[in-house]
């Protein structure tokens, strides 16, 4: 658990360091950078872990295996639900999935349900 813990750490003081473009860029239309780096959560039982967001929301909740780090204490980790662009998304479409965008949901999850993470392309990333 300590190795995924600081995987996670790392993931997180990453996306804290880079920086979000300044007033000059945006006056040169400088592509924006990325501050998210996309994962996919692993159990302990293999499978893929998934969330739900905006749930209640007509029309707009959407399950996702995408997510982002917020924040990682000794046992748990917070994270940010990527929405993908098409929904449902399941094992079997998983990788169909060309576009993510940060969401206003979050989820707890404890550290000892955790066994791998999988960095992807942060290119998937919606501004």
């Amino acid at each position: 658990m300590n190795n995924l813990r600081n995987n996670l750490i790392k993931i997180k003081q990453i996306q804290d360091a880079i920086e979000k473009p300044r007033f000059i860029q945006k006056l040169f239309i400088v592509t924006p950078i990325k501050d998210t780096i996309p994962i996919f959560i692993y159990l302990n039982s293999g499978s893929l872990f998934y969330a739900y967001g905006n749930i209640g929301s007509a029309n707009q909740s959407f399950s996702t295996p995408f997510f982002r780090v917020e924040d990682v204490s000794n046992t748990t980790v917070i994270l940010s639900l990527l929405k993908p662009d098409s929904s449902p998304v399941t094992n079997d479409n998983l990788y169909n999935t060309k576009v993510i965008e940060k969401s206003p949901n979050f989820i707890e999850v404890s550290l000892d349900m955790v066994s791998a993470i999988q960095y992807l392309n942060a290119s998937l990333l919606k501004l």
